[in-house]
């Protein structure tokens, strides 16, 4: 009975620990909360929090893809495009990532891009397995902290980031988003013109 109530323990703590340790705490992490509002009644570790990222614009990067070819993002200017900072050990990200799927499915004909940014030290040998059972179906990419830095830091995972067809940030999500939260807002930038 010793050993379950430990794995419990130690289970709970590797949960929260996704959500609230910081890979990256080298810069300061924003404090004003913008739209889109999270639901207070989910509140909590497991609820993504909209973060006002300054509507300044998304800076651009290129990295190797899990397909061996190469993405940058400044390709994918005119379409919205959904940064999730994660790693394959976060029960949030891994609960997150079929929502994923199926708004890449949904809404790719629309102009929406997905981007997997991948926290794991074991790089695309852990990416790779993930990917193939969860049927991704977006860009995957592996992050050595040059992205977190870029991007004004990771303080936990997931972090996800909103960029409009104009390539400006417009949301930052700290914790787990949900789909319900997070498809009206994409709904939202989808309708706009470039």
């Amino acid at each position: 009975m010793r050993w379950l109530s430990l794995t419990l323990v130690v289970l709970l703590m590797g949960l929260s620990a996704c959500a609230s340790e910081p890979p990256n705490e080298r810069a300061e992490p924003p404090d004003t909360v913008a739209t889109p509002t999270p639901d207070p009644e989910r509140a909590g570790p497991s609820q993504g929090e909209a973060i006002d990222a300054g509507i300044e614009e998304a800076p651009d990067f290129e990295r190797e893809q899990l397909d061996g070819s190469f993405f940058r993002l400044s390709d994918h200017e005119g379409t919205v495009r959904v940064l999730n900072f994660w790693a394959t050990w976060c029960m949030p990200c891994r609960v997150e990532v079929p929502e994923f799927v199926e708004m890449q499915d949904q809404y790719r004909d629309d102009g929406l891009l997905f981007v997997g940014i991948s926290l794991d030290d074991e790089g695309f040998a852990a990416v790779e397995p993930f990917a193939e059972e969860f049927s991704v179906n977006y860009p995957q990419v592996v992050d050595d902290g040059e992205l977190t830095d870029l991007y004004g830091g990771v303080y936990g995972l997931p972090t996800t980031f909103v960029v409009d067809r104009q390539g400006d940030i417009r949301a930052r999500f700290n914790g787990r988003v949900h789909q319900e939260d997070l498809e009206p807002f994409l709904q939202e930038l989808l309708a706009e013109s470039v």
